[in-house]
């Protein structure tokens, strides 16, 4: 008898971690569902390499983002890698932000050490200025279902 109810405490115990460990476990978040967002940014009709492009949602949501590549062509992103952006209206912020110079690292006679006390500037926006707020820049996108094009002609 002594075995029988040794066994079925196991038993029981058993089952309980299982129970256990399948209510432990992390939830996962369901992602909202996106839909593919590609274009083009062109300056003066040129294209434009290095832009970051932004969609900000009007009202609630999840914000995407791309940069462009050397023709100029971007493609969005919310989650993961070119997913694109979840169905609804953006306000849309472009930039290209300036690099920074970086110091010569040739050989070690060149080198000189950055100035402890100089506070570093801010890095120029090599677009115009409006284009860099999504509330101000008069950019504006719609994503529907499937595949979505907008292309961005600015102006100096």
């Amino acid at each position: 008898m002594l075995t029988g109810m040794r066994s079925l405490l196991c038993f029981g115990v058993g089952i309980l971690s299982v129970a256990l460990a399948i209510g432990c476990q992390p939830t996962q978040k369901k992602l909202a569902a996106t839909e593919k967002v590609n274009g083009s940014v062109k300056l003066q009709g040129e294209p434009v390499e290095g832009a970051t492009v932004s969609f900000q949602p009007v009202g609630n949501g999840t914000p995407a983002v791309g940069t462009t590549d050397a023709q100029g062509q971007y493609s969005l992103t919310t989650f993961l890698t070119s997913d694109g952006a979840v169905a609804g209206s953006y306000t849309v912020a472009i930039s290209k932000m300036e690099k920074s110079a970086v110091a010569d690292s040739g050989s070690g006679d060149n080198y000189v050490p950055p100035d402890q006390n100089k506070v570093p500037a801010d890095p120029k926006n090599l677009l115009p200025p409006k284009y860099a707020n999504a509330t101000s820049s008069g950019l504006t996108a719609t994503v529907v279902a499937g595949s979505n094009t907008h292309d961005f002609a600015l102006t100096k």
